[in-house]
């Protein structure tokens, strides 16, 4: 019997007993399979969870711009599930500064991996990495929190990976 690819989520969202779950993508953009994964997130599991998007939610907000993340945001929801593109798991301060605000309050975060065919491979357990000129430096959640978000935000992008490398 095969395992449901969906798990992830589902684990997430029946977590959430219907309250606001956050979902937004690593990069701003329109026209990718990221976003549309995201765009289809609240009419497939609607049963389950209230999945709100981020360009939604914070249209006034300037949500085209890295760095528009207010830490307060995050109270109003549950969990926050980031989608990026297979193959480019990239993303930008905005991001990071709302992995790093959800995990600061042990809420859960779930990262997706969209291919262009629209299959989601979910990554419950992932690191951050900074991309610098040349090479990534691998810094786990705690280290983030240890030397500070805004350190880590002159950096620019980020990218999220599996394992340390």
């Amino acid at each position: 019997m095969r395992s449901d690819p969906d798990r992830p989520l589902l684990r997430v969202l029946n977590r959430s007993a219907g309250n606001p779950v956050l979902a937004m993508c690593g990069l701003p953009g329109k026209h990718d399979p990221a976003h549309a994964a995201a765009g289809r997130l609240p009419v497939r599991f609607h049963k389950y969870s209230d999945v709100r998007l981020y360009w939604r939610e914070f249209s006034g907000s300037g949500f085209s711009g890295a760095g528009n993340w207010r830490p307060e945001w995050q109270q109003r929801f549950v969990a926050l599930i980031v989608l990026t593109n297979a193959g480019q798991p990239i993303v930008d301060e905005r991001s990071v500064s709302a992995i790093m605000d959800f995990r600061d309050y042990r809420k859960p975060v779930l990262w997706g991996e969209v291919t262009p065919e629209g299959a989601v491979m979910w990554r419950p357990e992932f690191y951050i990495a900074r991309i610098c000129t040349g090479k990534i430096d691998v810094l786990n959640v705690e280290t983030l929190e240890k030397i500070g978000t805004t350190d880590a935000h002159r950096v620019g992008h980020y990218q999220l990976v599996e394992e340390p490398a």
